[in-house]
Protein backbone atom coordinates (compact mmCIF):
# COMPACT_ATOMS: atom_id res chain seq x y z
CA UNK A 1 0.00 0.00 0.00
CA UNK A 2 1.16 3.49 -0.76
CA UNK A 3 1.23 6.03 2.04
CA UNK A 4 -0.11 9.55 1.58
CA UNK A 5 0.74 12.37 3.96
CA UNK A 6 -2.35 13.87 5.60
CA UNK A 7 -1.11 17.40 4.89
CA UNK A 8 -1.11 16.61 1.15
CA UNK A 9 -4.80 15.58 1.13
CA UNK A 10 -7.27 18.04 -0.38
CA UNK A 11 -11.04 18.28 -0.15
CA UNK A 12 -12.71 16.55 -3.12
CA UNK A 13 -9.89 14.07 -3.81
CA UNK A 14 -11.19 10.66 -4.92
CA UNK A 15 -9.34 7.37 -5.19
CA UNK A 16 -10.18 4.26 -7.21
CA UNK A 17 -9.59 1.99 -4.18
CA UNK A 18 -10.49 2.44 -0.50
CA UNK A 19 -8.37 4.83 1.56
CA UNK A 20 -7.46 3.47 4.99
CA UNK A 21 -6.59 5.24 8.23
CA UNK A 22 -4.48 2.19 9.04
CA UNK A 23 -4.36 -1.27 7.49
CA UNK A 24 -7.97 -2.07 8.43
CA UNK A 25 -10.11 1.05 9.04
CA UNK A 26 -11.54 2.73 5.95
CA UNK A 27 -11.47 6.51 5.79
CA UNK A 28 -13.37 6.68 2.48
CA UNK A 29 -14.58 3.98 0.08
CA UNK A 30 -13.52 4.06 -3.58
CA UNK A 31 -14.86 6.96 -5.61
CA UNK A 32 -16.13 8.91 -2.59
CA UNK A 33 -14.63 12.41 -2.37
CA UNK A 34 -12.70 13.41 0.74
CA UNK A 35 -14.46 16.03 2.79
CA UNK A 36 -12.74 18.88 4.61
CA UNK A 37 -14.20 17.41 7.80
CA UNK A 38 -12.41 14.08 7.12
CA UNK A 39 -9.06 15.84 6.76
CA UNK A 40 -9.67 17.99 9.85
CA UNK A 41 -10.37 14.86 11.92
CA UNK A 42 -7.17 13.19 10.74
CA UNK A 43 -5.20 16.26 11.82
CA UNK A 44 -7.07 16.43 15.16
CA UNK A 45 -6.35 12.72 15.80
CA UNK A 46 -2.69 13.32 14.86
CA UNK A 47 -2.80 10.82 11.99
CA UNK A 48 0.12 11.81 9.77
CA UNK A 49 -0.63 9.54 6.81
CA UNK A 50 -3.27 7.33 5.22
CA UNK A 51 -2.88 4.27 2.99
CA UNK A 52 -4.39 3.07 -0.27
CA UNK A 53 -3.76 0.57 -3.04
CA UNK A 54 -5.56 2.95 -5.36
CA UNK A 55 -4.75 5.89 -7.55
CA UNK A 56 -6.09 9.42 -7.44
CA UNK A 57 -9.05 9.86 -9.78
CA UNK A 58 -8.22 12.99 -11.76
CA UNK A 59 -11.03 12.90 -14.31
CA UNK A 60 -14.21 14.29 -12.74
CA UNK A 61 -16.30 12.34 -15.28
CA UNK A 62 -14.99 8.98 -14.04
CA UNK A 63 -17.93 6.96 -12.67
CA UNK A 64 -18.27 6.55 -8.92
CA UNK A 65 -15.80 3.95 -7.80
CA UNK A 66 -13.30 4.88 -10.50
CA UNK A 67 -13.56 1.43 -12.08
CA UNK A 68 -10.72 0.65 -14.44
CA UNK A 69 -11.11 -1.46 -17.57
CA UNK A 70 -8.69 -4.11 -16.28
CA UNK A 71 -10.70 -4.84 -13.11
CA UNK A 72 -12.71 -8.01 -12.91
CA UNK A 73 -16.37 -8.10 -11.92
CA UNK A 74 -15.30 -9.64 -8.60
CA UNK A 75 -13.14 -6.63 -7.70
CA UNK A 76 -15.98 -4.27 -8.57
CA UNK A 77 -18.43 -6.27 -6.44
CA UNK A 78 -15.99 -6.29 -3.52
CA UNK A 79 -15.64 -2.50 -3.63
CA UNK A 80 -19.41 -2.05 -3.72
CA UNK A 81 -19.61 -4.34 -0.70
CA UNK A 82 -17.13 -2.07 1.14
CA UNK A 83 -19.48 0.85 0.59
CA UNK A 84 -22.54 -1.14 1.72
CA UNK A 85 -20.80 -2.32 4.91
CA UNK A 86 -19.50 1.18 5.64
CA UNK A 87 -22.96 2.73 5.29
CA UNK A 88 -24.65 -0.06 7.27
CA UNK A 89 -22.22 0.43 10.15
CA UNK A 90 -22.80 4.19 10.14
CA UNK A 91 -26.56 3.64 10.33
CA UNK A 92 -26.29 1.09 13.17
CA UNK A 93 -23.84 3.03 15.33
CA UNK A 94 -26.52 4.93 17.38
CA UNK A 95 -28.29 1.63 18.15
CA UNK A 96 -25.07 0.07 19.46
CA UNK A 97 -24.37 3.12 21.61
CA UNK A 98 -27.86 2.89 23.18
CA UNK A 99 -27.36 -0.82 23.94
CA UNK A 100 -23.95 -0.13 25.48
CA UNK A 101 -25.35 2.69 27.62
CA UNK A 102 -28.23 0.50 28.81
CA UNK A 103 -25.91 -2.38 29.74
CA UNK A 104 -23.51 -0.02 31.49
CA UNK A 105 -26.34 1.52 33.53
CA UNK A 106 -27.68 -1.91 34.54
CA UNK A 107 -24.17 -2.96 35.58
CA UNK A 108 -23.76 0.18 37.71
CA UNK A 109 -27.08 -0.43 39.48
CA UNK A 110 -26.08 -3.97 40.47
Amino acid sequence: MQKIKTKSLKEGMRFDKPVYIDGENILVPPGIPLKAKDIERLIKWEIDEVQTDGQLIKDKSTPMGGIRKDESIWEISREKEYVRVYLRLLNRWPKYLRILKRKTMSFIRE
